[in-house]
């Protein structure tokens, strides 16, 4: 169980570093939109953040259960907020920076989570 729980950790990591990268890279992606037409979409970007956010809950709200620290669970939550506000309300570039700042957040979330994480199965 542990080793499948580490592995669902990478991929969380994995997921919320990658919405980052590419809300720090659509500004330069934007220039080429024109020739790259219908393959980009703002529902496949709702859908990244959506997955990473259900799946940073599962694993955070996991591993609080073990070692009962709820630091990593109330930065999640200002990334997580911060992610869900950009898609709501955010326009251009105030979206982009909330989705990055966000992200950023969140994946420091799943760092203080994973070191706890560490710490809990090595002393326990």
């Amino acid at each position: 169980m542990h080793k499948h729980s580490h592995h669902i950790q990478k991929a969380g990591v994995f997921l919320t570093l990658l919405c980052a990268i590419h809300c720090m890279a659509m500004p330069f992606l934007i220039t080429a939109l024109p020739f790259l037409g219908d393959y980009i979409s703002e529902d496949l970007e709702h859908i990244i953040v959506a997955v990473s956010l259900i799946l940073a809950t599962f694993i955070l709200f996991k591993d609080f259960k073990q070692h009962r620290i709820i630091k990593p669970l109330l930065v999640f939550a200002v990334g997580g907020a911060l992610q869900i506000i950009a898609i709501l309300f955010g326009k251009n570039q105030s979206e982009t920076i909330l989705l990055v700042l966000g992200g950023l957040i969140i994946t420091t979330a799943y760092f203080i989570n994973w070191r706890l994480h560490k710490k809990f199965f090595h002393e326990h």
